[in-house]
């Protein structure tokens, strides 16, 4: 798994690391039950300072979805359980006690006993009910698997989009500095006689818009901040706390659209669970097809009452002859149900196939823009330092000043969308693939 994991990473000297991790899904219903919410512990506080895959490990603790899902998994491990029992003997031990009264006299009866009855041959059925119990296991595997990439999307969007919105207040703080430097600066110059008056009065302006922009964001990082403890499932009063550094990672390469369809056509649960489904189905076909097969069964049987033992042993042939279609109608509905299946197989495929080429083109484009965006805020951090050497000196005006601050404060916000759009088509891509999950 860590070879093909690398082997379709983002090229890239510091691909995203918070949403890289393969979803692993387990080999066994036992290994999923203990991955499954309301068996495995949270393996992250809640109080702790949370990376991305702990709100993950979050949400399959606390999310009602997930631990339904969890429970199908359980109930379809009980009904292979049920279906791999009728291949093994049952046994018995009845019991009885009796009276017989005749005018006067009477006389007390007690029996006991061991019965076995055991099928030996059934023309397949129960080995087509196992097929069928271990293909709707994986079905209700699958499924759970693209239940939690669902929820993990969800949760990842959330996560991203406080993330950003933390940058974003990070970088109007800066930006206020810089103005104030600016106020304080247009300030000094205006009392040694330097400037006018208006000049001080314009970048005070500026600093109070820049003070403005900065509340506007403080509340949508808030607002970010409770929508994320929503979607994992936190309590309504306790806000998560985000790791310091998540903001951390730019663009890189991404790995051609070949490879992305061969790893959904792998991985996708999706797709894996209509697969699962429709090996379900042909597994019904031939049990409906062992309806009309004749049956041996054996019965072993040994009762004692007061004064003797009786054993007998029975080997019994069922030929069913006539039932009235019931058969045929029933191999009719299994072979439409299959039918059915396969033509959903197809549809997740064009589906999960059509979403990935989607997030691809979204990936290629969102990593030029990003890429894009750092030249430019790069190109403005360099002439507003000149701006500020140039007004230093006399060389410039206020607004020369100003209005490199206001191209920085641009450039800056386009990075952080231009981050925030990558990251969001990075997300796509793996969720349309189907390994976002917890490494």
């Amino acid at each position: 798994m860590a070879s093909a994991r690398h082997a379709l990473a983002w090229r890239s000297r510091a691909a995203l690391p918070l949403v890289a991790g393969l979803c692993l899904l387990p080999a066994t219903a036992s290994e999923l039950a203990v991955d499954a919410p309301g068996v495995h512990p949270c393996a992250a506080r809640v109080d702790a300072e949370l990376e991305l895959t702990d709100t993950f490990r979050l949400a399959q603790c606390l999310q009602p979805e997930l631990s339904a899902a969890a429970a199908r998994v359980a109930l379809r491990v009980a009904e292979l359980a049920q279906a791999e029992a009728a291949w093994r003997p049952e046994l018995s031990s009845p019991a009885a006690i009796g009276r017989t009264q005749a005018g006067a006299a009477h006389a007390d009866t007690v029996r006991a006993g061991l019965e076995l009855h055991w099928t030996l041959l059934d023309g397949g059925a129960r080995a087509a009910r196992c097929r069928a119990a271990h293909a709707e296991l994986r079905s209700a595997r699958d499924a759970y698997a693209a239940l939690r990439q669902q929820t993990f999307g969800r949760i990842a969007t959330r996560y991203l989009d406080a993330v950003e919105t933390f940058a974003a207040v990070g970088e109007r703080e800066r930006s206020v500095h810089r103005h104030r430097c600016s106020a304080d600066a247009a300030q000094r110059r205006a009392q040694a006689g330097f400037s006018a008056q208006s000049d001080s009065l314009q970048a005070r302006a500026a600093l109070a818009r820049a003070q403005l922009l900065l509340a506007r964001e403080q509340g949508a990082a808030h607002q970010a901040e409770t929508a994320l403890g929503q979607a994992i499932g936190l309590p309504a009063e306790q806000a998560p706390r985000l790791a310091p550094g998540a903001a951390r990672g730019e663009a890189g390469e991404v790995a051609p659209l070949a490879e992305w369809l061969a790893l959904a056509r792998q991985r996708e649960p999706t797709i894996a669970a209509a697969r699962a489904r429709r090996q379900a189905l042909k597994a019904a076909i031939a049990e409906a097809q062992a309806c009309g097969a004749p049956r041996v069964e054996l019965a072993l049987s040994h009762q004692r009452d007061a004064t003797q033992g009786i054993s007998d042993a029975t080997l019994q042939l069922r030929m069913p002859l006539h039932d009235g279609g019931r058969c045929a109608q029933h191999l009719a509905a299994a072979q439409a149900r299959h039918a059915e299946a396969r033509a959903d197989l197809r549809r997740a495929r064009q589906d999960t196939f059509g979403a990935v080429a989607a997030a691809h083109a979204r990936a290629k484009g969102a990593a030029a823009e990003c890429r894009a965006a750092q030249d430019w805020r790069a190109a403005a951090r360099a002439a507003l330092r000149s701006a500020r050497r140039r007004y230093a000196a006399g060389l410039a005006d206020i607004g020369e000043l100003l209005g490199a601050q206001a191209e920085l404060d641009e450039a800056a916000q386009a990075g952080l969308r231009g981050r925030a759009q990558w990251r969001s088509a990075e997300l796509a891509l793996l969720a349309a693939a189907g390994v976002l999950g917890i490494d």
